[in-house]
């Protein structure tokens, strides 16, 4: 093992790598969506305003947007500059 990474306080559902790997993502059953630097092993950036549990996350091929939905229906796209220089913005809901 690497890393571990803390924060979510529910079970995490779906996570993975950023295009250049630098960064993960993560959502879990406590309806938040993190980023985390994984060389420092701490959390970026955390995304909140979603009404269930997150089931899937995953990050565009060029690295500028995240896509992730939850249990209830709801898919939200955020604009990113880049995962390792997170400014995150809700595009769509």
């Amino acid at each position: 093992m690497l890393t571990v990474l803390r924060g979510h306080t529910g079970a995490v559902n779906s996570c993975g790598f950023s295009p250049d790997g630098r960064v993960a993502i993560s959502g879990g059953d406590d309806k938040t969506l993190r980023l985390w630097d994984i060389r420092a092993g701490s959390q970026i950036l955390g995304f909140k305003g979603f009404t269930g549990k997150i089931t899937s996350c995953s990050f565009s091929p060029d690295d500028t947007q995240i896509l992730a939905g939850d249990n209830r229906g709801l898919v939200l796209i955020f604009r990113i500059m880049s995962a390792s220089r997170a400014n995150a913005e809700k595009i769509k809901s």
